[in-house]
């Protein structure tokens, strides 16, 4: 039944993503000061390696198993991992914000430019980056590609991704956490480029899994970075919360809109160059940020962590 998979597994694994999400933001940028651009990278980083790793396990599941009984071994494989990281967690040492503090929190967010920025900049983003995330594999097949080379596309993605979260994040303490997001931005279009003149050039499309890996991950790992530098962290949680709307908004609209072009089309052309206009929206609507200096958060930071001294760049120490 369709519906019913859209029920559970689309609003199951929905609302699972965005429960676990934004505490384990909130949480890791309250542990860390000093080290919050590398942390929130190394935080990021499993979702990588999720996509790089249990892409071809599910593709292996599925073609020896089938697919219902896929579904079931990693739904009872993720109950038991979740819980024992459950089990695992604690607090962070800092004050626990109240609802009212989050709401506060919202509040003053929504009244500043820089807010708004960063959700339609990321509302665009998700529009674009979810269509190769439900085609490229389908593309690459109906290219002629195998069923198993295809999916590995999507290990490439978790290749690049794992690569943007840690590699970038480590990057955001010498350069700032600003203009790798812009960066992050501007590789997303040129790499749907690559994909419109891949063809059945199987490298190529690599190569663009890859950098569309990179550019969305070091925006993962460096957007919630910016959202405590500038916005502060108290409340933090219910900002960031709201912020990432955007991107479920976004992974509605795109994949059943580049869907119906296909459908309309019969060709895959029209939704990637879609991909491409829209992603360089995204860009544009992201790159004033780089007006914000170090003295933003140093004035949004009132809340310390009890761990290590502050030092959050948001661009070049030497800007400060």
């Amino acid at each position: 039944s369709l519906t019913a998979g859209v029920v559970v597994y689309g609003l199951g694994v929905g609302l699972g993503i965005g429960s676990y999400l934004v505490p384990l933001n909130a949480a890791t940028g309250a542990w860390f000061e000093r080290h919050r651009t590398i942390a929130l990278g190394v935080n990021t980083v499993g979702i990588g390696l999720g996509t790089l790793v249990l892409v071809p396990v599910a593709e292996w599941l599925i073609r020896t198993a089938g697919w219902r009984s896929a579904f079931e071994l990693m739904g009872i494989g993720s109950f038991f991992v979740y819980g024992l990281v459950a089990l695992a967690s604690f607090k962070p040492p800092t004050p626990q914000a109240s609802v009212a503090t989050s709401i506060e929190a919202v509040k003053r967010a929504v009244q500043r430019s820089e807010f708004w920025r960063f959700y339609i900049a990321g509302f665009f983003m998700a529009i674009a980056l979810f269509v190769p995330f439900v085609f490229l594999v389908q593309y690459a097949k109906d290219q002629g590609i195998s069923s198993s080379t295809a999916a590995f596309l999507i290990t490439s993605l978790g290749v690049g991704s794992v690569i943007g979260r840690l590699g970038l994040g480590i990057l955001g303490v010498r350069i700032g956490v600003l203009p790798l997001i812009v960066f992050c931005f501007a590789i997303q279009p040129v790499s749907y480029i690559v994909w419109l003149v891949a063809g059945s050039n199987y490298l190529l499309l690599l190569l663009f899994a890859a950098l569309l890996g990179v550019g969305y991950g070091g925006f993962v790992a460096l957007s919630p970075v910016a959202m405590v530098g500038i916005f502060g962290l108290e409340g933090m949680g219910g900002v960031l919360g709201v912020q990432f709307t955007s991107a479920g908004f976004g992974a509605l609209i795109g994949p059943i809109s580049a869907g119906a072009i296909i459908d309309a089309t019969g060709s895959y052309a029209f939704a990637i160059i879609g991909a491409i206009a829209i992603s360089s929206i995204a860009t544009i609507a992201i790159y004033p940020i780089l007006r914000i200096t170090n003295r933003d958060a140093d004035a949004a930071s009132e809340v310390k962590t009890f761990l290590s001294a502050p030092n959050v760049w948001l661009v070049s120490p030497q800007k400060r």
